[in-house]
């Protein structure tokens, strides 16, 4: 597994990823307001072909738009997400 735009404080800790979101990062493709965002931590590992994806995500949410959840990345372009 590797990271992109991997955050200032995370750690592994029993079986579980802790990340700590660096301010203002965040992935969105062309939103209403005309931006693109593509600097949010994302710890993943490259697989070819069919695969299964299985996650269970727990947060401490406190402010709005606080989310975390699982993607597919091809590229900057093309994605998709689930936050739970």
């Amino acid at each position: 597994m590797q990271w992109l735009n991997e955050p200032a404080v995370w750690r592994e800790h029993a079986g579980a990823l802790v990340v700590t979101a660096d301010a203002g990062t965040d992935f969105w493709r062309i939103t209403g307001y005309g931006y693109i965002r593509d600097n949010g931590h994302l710890y993943g590992e490259q697989i070819g072909g069919d695969f299964d994806l299985s996650v269970r995500v727990r947060g401490s949410y406190a402010a709005q738009y606080d989310q975390a959840g699982a993607m597919v990345r091809v590229d900057d372009r093309r994605w998709l997400s689930k936050s739970p």
